[in-house]
């Protein structure tokens, strides 16, 4: 997930990205490290202007009118559809005429150049959970959510080396 920093009063972005990054290893104590997007994707009335901020100065590198630009979205598959709604709301709230919402391992398997007509099991493991699909002829099967994570395979990793070859891990 992305990172910012947030001034400390007003809660408004001041950096996000490499640049919030060097400003906290800087400072730690004035600048403080948040993750907008890792909170299970709850949205609430101060992320949803922080999050709105982001996507219009990230695109500001790009573009000068968020007004042209089909706005894409990936978005893990345990999100209910209010909370889809609400992600897909911050996209136009931020001047996006057009928002697109796509599960992250569809995402994965378009780039990855698939054929959507074909049947996939596409598993997206990320650091916190871990997102399945399963598509077929263009429908979307089944999808969920599940708690495994990286986190979780590489200390499973790191326990099976400990015991079978002696070497710890980190």
């Amino acid at each position: 997930p992305s990172c910012i920093v947030a001034h400390p009063t007003t809660g408004e972005m001041q950096y996000f990205g490499k640049e919030a990054l060097l400003k906290s290893n800087t400072n730690p104590d004035a600048y403080r490290l948040r993750y907008p997007f890792r909170s299970t994707w709850i949205i609430g009335e101060r992320v949803a202007p922080i999050t709105a901020e982001f996507m219009m100065r990230a695109l500001g590198h790009a573009y000068a009118d968020p007004s042209d630009v089909r706005l894409l979205i990936s978005i893990p598959c345990g999100l209910s559809d209010e909370e889809e709604y609400a992600v897909a709301e911050l996209g136009h709230s931020a001047g996006f005429a057009e928002v697109f919402l796509v599960y992250s391992p569809i995402a994965a398997l378009v780039g990855g150049g698939c054929s959507l007509e074909e049947t996939f099991l596409a598993v997206d493991i990320g650091s916190l959970f871990t997102d399945i699909v399963v598509v077929s002829c263009g429908n979307l099967v089944y999808r969920a959510l599940h708690s495994a994570s990286g986190r979780v395979f590489n200390e499973a990793i790191a326990k099976y080396v400990l015991g079978k070859e002696y070497l710890k891990l980190h």
